[in-house]
């Protein structure tokens, strides 16, 4: 499970580059800064984060309050940087070199990566810099939470018990799909594109567009029928495959577009047992308690720390 500090990166290459005009103070964190500008980049940020942007559709948030929690998102994440930067962590180079191929891989060609920087305003040094101090924050996360999150074998039993049903395996799926290509919307950009993409599932899934409409559109994908894990990519299994996916699963980036799965049918393994489900359980009580943690060492940041915030904004 990816827990939420894990979209830093994406925050940070939208959210910490040095406006070009004056921008209005929204916030001040220690020696750190939140501007309006950057506020507005992550409320952007969320419109293009397929997971963000369908948990704001479904709460049903209005701008104003999809403002406010940005704004305390960015608050944390400048608190757990002025943390590490108090503790003197370092990043070796290479660590930040090999986060640089990862992100680079994602473009077909170096010229799509480059183009990406520009667009969002950013030389590869910053680039570099930026990555640098996620991995800073990363290492405060894994010192003051991770390493403060201890399970007894009597907890991982008594969830175990209460919540059997939940642990419960998918091992087939029953699917159709769609492809949306990338070459379809060649003039925007790839943030606009998987914008696109996602007002198109959203429709999909809120009943104003059908996947029959969507057939049409776009045509059949090349998946379909009965698969199991091993049939598929493991970027397409880690989304099927959910113990609580639903019939429209989040849409599949893959290198020339989207796929957009509809499960009609699937096959669970139930444990029969602790000893089978033990692994799960586990996980799914330190998911939890890393959020719990995360959150008091937060608050106590807080409370370390100068944080104001104009109260205006």
């Amino acid at each position: 499970m990816k827990h939420r500090w894990f979209g830093l990166i994406f925050v940070l290459l939208f959210c910490f580059t040095a406006p070009a005009f004056a921008d209005r103070i929204l916030a001040v964190v220690g020696d750190e800064v939140i501007t309006e500008s950057e506020l507005d980049k992550m409320v952007r940020l969320w419109q293009y984060n397929p997971v963000k942007r369908l948990e704001l559709t479904d709460k049903d948030l209005n701008e104003g309050e999809i403002k406010k929690r940005a704004l305390e998102r960015l608050i944390e994440e400048k608190l757990l940087y002025l943390k590490a930067k108090e503790d003197d962590i370092t990043v070796p180079a290479d660590a930040v070199e090999r986060r640089i191929e990862q992100i680079k891989s994602r473009y077909n060609t170096e010229e799509d990566f480059i183009d990406s920087l520009k667009e969002s305003h950013l030389t590869l040094q910053e680039l570099y810099d930026l990555i640098e101090r996620q991995l800073m924050v990363r290492k405060v996360v894994s010192k003051y939470v991770r390493s403060r999150i201890y399970i007894n074998p009597i907890e991982v039993e008594k969830e175990y018990k209460r919540h059997k049903k939940d642990f419960c395996v998918v091992t087939m799926v029953k699917l159709d799909s769609i492809f949306i290509p990338r070459s379809m919307f060649k003039d925007d950009s790839e943030m606009a594109f998987d914008s696109a993409v996602m007002d198109e599932y959203i429709k999909l899934k809120q009943g104003s567009l059908t996947w029959k409409d969507l057939t049409a559109k776009y045509g059949k994908g090349q998946v379909s029928g009965w698969k199991s894990r091993k049939d598929l990519s493991k970027e397409i299994a880690e989304v099927l495959f959910k113990p609580d996916v639903e019939m429209y699963p989040l849409p599949v980036r893959v290198s020339t577009g989207y796929i957009l799965f509809r499960i009609e049918d699937k096959r669970k393994n139930c444990p029969k047992s602790l000893g089978e489900a033990r692994e799960m359980v586990y996980n799914y009580i330190y998911n939890k308690k890393f959020e719990k943690r995360l959150d008091e060492f937060v608050q106590e940041l807080k409370k370390r720390y100068y944080v104001k915030i104009n109260l205006g904004t």
